[in-house]
């Protein structure tokens, strides 16, 4: 787990594997609002689609 900014939000971040899935969560408490994404595929990079995600909220 990781606090950082993301678009000038701040933002709590977690990752990881499990099960054959990777998966990002990213909570930002100043937009309220969250971004899950989980790939059953371990050469995917969720972090980034949900990087993306938040862009579009902004």
């Amino acid at each position: 787990m990781a606090l950082g900014y993301s678009g000038g939000h701040g933002v709590l971040k977690h990752d990881g594997p499990w099960a054959g899935f990777v998966t990002d969560i990213r909570v930002s408490s100043d937009r309220r609002t969250s971004v899950t994404v989980s790939c059953n595929v371990d050469k995917q990079d969720p972090g980034a689609v949900s990087e993306a995600i938040g862009r579009v909220q902004t």
